[in-house]
């Protein structure tokens, strides 16, 4: 965790040496979030972000931005009695995220692009019968990709779209296998927020 908070304040301060016009506010969203390597398919874990960014104005409408997240994510699997099955999983791992974006303007949209670094705060993991031990050690830190796109609505509100998936593994796989590319469990999201911008300076 500390090591996030450094690069956030040494980014913060590089970007202030360039002396750039800074746009800052707050922003939340919905996602839909899976694990690759388990059983449950599919972006079916609900979850909402919620943190602080700030957007720096480079030259030919490109911008920077970070952010300092609250973030859902994990994996579900939903009864289903219509079709038989009634069994469920979930995974809920809550993490404080920082992300650090590049945007480019094309089509009208701007194109994002970045990474993000995350600290799980929280796991709870279980079944129709309720919370139970990870059978396999959670990894505290992860690190991903990102990309995306964003668009002003009006001069206070702008909305995004964004991908993500994780390059660094959330725990290892049940079993312990691994392959060049393959180290063990990780996440993908999708998610939708909007931005509201309070403050330029």
């Amino acid at each position: 965790m500390k090591n996030l908070f450094s690069i956030l304040l040494l980014l913060i301060g590089f970007t202030s040496f360039a002396q750039q016009k800074f746009h800052a506010g707050v922003h939340f969203g919905a996602l839909g979030s899976q694990v690759s390597g388990d059983q449950a398919a599919g972006f079916n874990k609900p979850g909402i972000t919620i943190g602080l960014f700030d957007l720096v104005q480079l030259k030919n409408d490109k911008t920077f931005q970070f952010e300092l997240n609250y973030i859902q994510k994990g994996s579900r699997i939903w009864p289903d009695a219509k079709n038989g099955q009634y069994n469920s999983y979930y995974l809920k791992i809550n993490y404080v995220e920082v992300p650090f974006t590049w945007t480019f303007p094309i089509s009208g949209f701007q194109l994002e692009t970045g990474i993000a670094l995350s600290k799980s705060i929280s796991v709870k993991e279980g079944n129709q019968f309720g919370d139970f031990p990870s059978l396999v050690d959670m990894n505290f830190a992860e690190a991903g990709f990102l990309i995306g796109f964003q668009k002003s609505i009006n001069d206070k509100l702008m909305y995004k779209v964004r991908y993500g998936n994780s390059l660094t593994p959330l725990r290892d796989h049940h079993g312990g296998g691994k392959t060049l590319f393959n180290w063990g469990q990780y996440h993908s999201l999708v998610e939708a927020k909007i931005y509201y911008f309070f403050k330029t300076y």
